[in-house]
């Protein structure tokens, strides 16, 4: 469907498992041609399993968890083609997934990304783009009233299915789009320096979306493919330290674009979360996620302790500080 170097896919995994048969399966089925990589952050070296299985796939291991971000960039580093598919592992293709995303893309030399549908297992929509970026006065709403996260349920609701998928319904030039399935063209990746690896986990596919229309470069959404996300399933077995990952991407998004004022404001705001939430999981008999919130304010009472060094380089840390 493609010339051999014209596309590239890129999936970065985690422990990967059964979905992401499903997802080489989908990649198998759409007739590609081209170079496929995935590159496994997990402690431990899975590649002999699915190397049988995937003769046609190319597989890296890192020795150490390296991050999301720095994966992308590292599967950016040692292809070459002009467009590359970013894929979480927890997605299945349509058959015409790549054909549609490759040619939207091609149709404008302005479109730096281009992504697709998002569906639900169940087939309902699966919200996954924005018309702006998140402000700061969003980041402290739903810090305080966890505004973002009720609106998706809201959009989620029976009550609201019709309107929402007329809205995905339509094609659109749009802020961002989860970075689930992204197609990249890597002119506008390299003008950029690609994805900021100091965003360990979260916010990094919005924030590199942020430097791309600062750039000049368009984001397109079509309604004309889409995908299954299986949400979140790829790291559904670590959630509490997901949510560690969160809040720390959280910070270094704000003190990157909103200044020291409002950065150590909001750094406050945190560090109430952990005592107020601690609190509560302890009280609940949650250990876990009450041990959790402790080591974030561990982490931002400046002790790098030695779980926390072992999972960010110390310059992901030191951003965290002003």
């Amino acid at each position: 469907m493609n010339k051999i170097n014209e596309v590239a896919i890129g999936i970065v995994t985690y422990n990967p498992g059964e979905e992401l048969i499903d997802c080489l399966n989908s990649i198998k089925e759409t007739g590609f041609t081209g170079r496929n990589i995935v590159w496994d952050n997990s402690e431990t070296d899975n590649r002999d399993r699915f190397k049988r299985l995937y003769k046609e796939t190319e597989f890296y291991h890192s020795p150490q968890n390296i991050g999301y971000a720095k994966a992308i960039n590292k599967i950016f580093e040692i292809t070459d083609s002009e467009f590359v598919l970013v894929l979480n592992s927890d997605v299945v293709l349509e058959r015409n997934t790549l054909s549609v995303l490759l040619a939207k893309i091609k149709s404008d030399g302005s479109i730096g990304l281009v992504s697709c549908r998002y569906l639900n297992p169940d087939k309902t929509q699966q919200p996954n783009y924005s018309l702006r970026f998140l402000n700061y006065f969003d980041l402290i709403l739903e810090k305080l009233f966890y505004i973002q996260s009720l609106i998706i349920k809201i959009e989620n609701s029976k009550i609201l299915r019709q309107y929402v998928n007329n809205r995905y319904s339509t094609d659109r030039y749009v802020g961002w789009i989860g970075g689930s399935c992204m197609m990249i063209r890597r002119e506008a990746f390299n003008s950029v320096s690609g994805f900021d690896p100091d965003f360990f986990l979260y916010f990094e596919e919005m924030e590199f979306q942020r430097r791309l229309i600062e750039s000049g470069w368009k984001i397109f959404y079509t309604s004309e493919t889409k995908i299954i996300h299986h949400w979140s399933k790829s790291v559904s077995k670590v959630s509490d330290e997901i949510l560690l990952h969160i809040r720390l991407s959280e910070l270094i998004y704000v003190k990157k674009y909103f200044g020291k004022i409002k950065y150590n404001i909001f750094k406050f705001i945190i560090y109430l979360e952990t005592y107020v939430k601690s609190l509560i999981f302890y009280f609940l008999q949650n250990k876990n996620r009450a041990e959790m919130y402790k080591k974030l304010r561990r982490v931002l009472d400046g002790e790098i302790i030695k779980e926390i060094q072992d999972k960010y380089e110390p310059k992901v840390l030191k951003n965290l500080r002003i």
